[in-house]
């Protein structure tokens, strides 16, 4: 966990613009990086950052499913600007589900303070849901019973 503390430190002291001493802003987000390191640490990690913007990536696992959240922070977060989430499908995620994915981030943004925390936090129990909805209706595998098959080495046989 203190190597992703380590590594937000970047996104904690940065001012939050050249002309604030960005004390308000660095509290607030050195307070959200505490809580998403010791939340998400294993599945949290920092991205380079994007011009002026820091980014965050927060990788959901589950079975076979995978996706990711990216939260691109910029210069004025949380006083000023707000935060760009986007979701990716990565690995058995449909297009319907990232979407569910999407609508979660944008309904736990909040106009005001911090947030980063609560959509990370929204997004990975709407996964969650959507995983083990999508297992409960994946086909049973077939089971064995005590009867013989047989699967000849040829098959024109």
């Amino acid at each position: 966990m203190s190597g992703l503390v380590d590594a937000l430190d970047d996104l904690r002291l940065a001012p939050s613009t050249p002309a604030d001493d960005g004390t308000y802003d660095a509290r607030a987000r050195a307070e959200e990086a505490e809580a998403l390191a010791a939340i998400f640490s294993e599945e949290m990690s920092v991205l380079p950052r994007d011009g002026s913007a820091g980014r965050l990536r927060l990788t959901l696992a589950s079975g076979a499913l995978r996706a990711a959240l990216e939260a691109r922070l910029p210069y004025g977060y949380p006083s000023t600007r707000r935060p760009m989430f986007t979701i990716q499908a990565l690995d058995g995620v449909s297009e319907k589900t990232r979407q569910a994915l999407t609508q979660a981030a944008a309904a736990a943004t909040t106009e005001d303070g911090v947030c980063v925390f609560d959509v990370a936090t929204a997004v990975s129990e709407r996964f969650e849901d959507l995983a083990s909805d999508m297992t409960a209706a994946a086909p049973a595998p077939a089971t064995s019973d005590s009867s013989f098959t047989f699967h000849p080495a040829c098959p024109q046989f």
